[in-house]
């Protein structure tokens, strides 16, 4: 949970700045929400794998559950 908030506060301002940029170049024609929203996602997706792979095994020992396959 802290991750997330700390993620979500270090994003504001990068959102704001990209929001100033969509609007001009949607009203310009250059593309629509879609593209746009796709390459968002895309682009998160290596981070977020690499987040999950750092703090997932870490809160999952310390959360003390069996390390065998099928409970992981």
């Amino acid at each position: 949970l802290f991750v997330g908030v700390q993620c979500s506060q270090s994003m504001h301002p990068v959102i704001s700045i990209e929001r100033t940029v969509y609007y001009r170049e949607s009203a310009a024609g250059m593309y629509s929400a879609w593209p746009y929203a796709l390459a968002q996602i895309a682009i998160e997706i290596p981070y977020i794998l690499l987040q999950s792979l750092i703090y997932v095994p870490a809160t999952y020992a310390m959360i003390g559950f069996k390390w065998t396959a099928s409970k992981f």
